[in-house]
């Protein structure tokens, strides 16, 4: 059984962790192929009426590393840097990464009320840019023991077909071999990665973003459309 559930709010969608919609101060949440193709500004603009969040959002120009960025109240507007996750504890910034079958992971600090998301590929993955995002939360306060993970839609162990070279890159235990072709698990991956350094509560979409219905998929259509990974600490 998932830890997600999907939420429709004035004609848009979205996919939550159930347990954190009972935090009133935080927005978070991954949009689906019917929310449009978040790296254009009308479909930003459409979802972020529909949850009434403000614009402009923060992202960055994301680059298949490990690199996380804290946005603090001088975090220059319009900035283009390149990174692959955003963390603050500021009202009314809205923090966006873009996916089309990497994995989306969100990060929620209750105590503090930090927040944190942070787009993982396979190399991001390998690079541990999940632990990369809990290590910067807590040189800004946080607790591990305090921090939640969440692992959202994204390309399934079903579907991630993979060459044998990323065998140098992982534990054996995330591969999978059926019928000749090795399978790769990111969700696992990166859970216990983040359960290894003490993060005790991790949810799990389980939704396969390739064979998955609503989902835009690099690996299926070669598009590129993106959904968007969005956290909020509501004003």
């Amino acid at each position: 059984m998932s830890d997600w559930i999907r939420v429709e709010q004035a004609g848009q969608e979205v996919w939550q962790v159930e347990a954190w919609r009972s935090y009133p101060w935080l927005f978070h949440g991954f949009s689906t192929a019917g929310t449009g193709n978040m790296l254009e500004k009308p479909s930003r603009s459409h979802f972020a009426q529909a949850f009434e969040l403000p614009e402009p959002w923060i992202t960055v120009r994301q680059v298949h590393g490990n690199e996380v960025l804290w946005v603090g109240e001088d975090w220059p507007q319009g900035a283009s840097i390149e990174a692959d996750g955003l963390a603050t504890r500021i009202r009314g910034r809205v923090l966006a990464t873009f996916y089309a079958d990497c994995v989306p992971l969100f990060f929620v600090d209750p105590v503090t009320r930090t927040i944190a998301v942070s787009h993982a590929g396979w190399r991001g993955t390998s690079r541990k840019i999940g632990c990369q995002t809990i290590a910067l939360m807590v040189r800004h306060g946080s607790r591990i023991g305090d921090i939640q993970a969440a692992i959202g839609p994204s390309i399934g162990p079903c579907c991630y077909a993979v060459s044998s070279e990323l065998r140098d890159y992982f534990p054996a235990e995330v591969f999978e071999e059926r019928s000749g072709q090795l399978y790769l698990n990111l969700w696992e991956a990166n859970r216990t990665q983040l359960a290894a350094i003490g993060v005790c509560q991790i949810y799990t979409s389980g939704s396969c973003t390739m064979c998955g219905p609503g989902f835009f998929s690099y690996r299926r259509d070669r598009t590129t459309h993106r959904m968007a990974a969005v956290m909020a600490i509501k004003s």
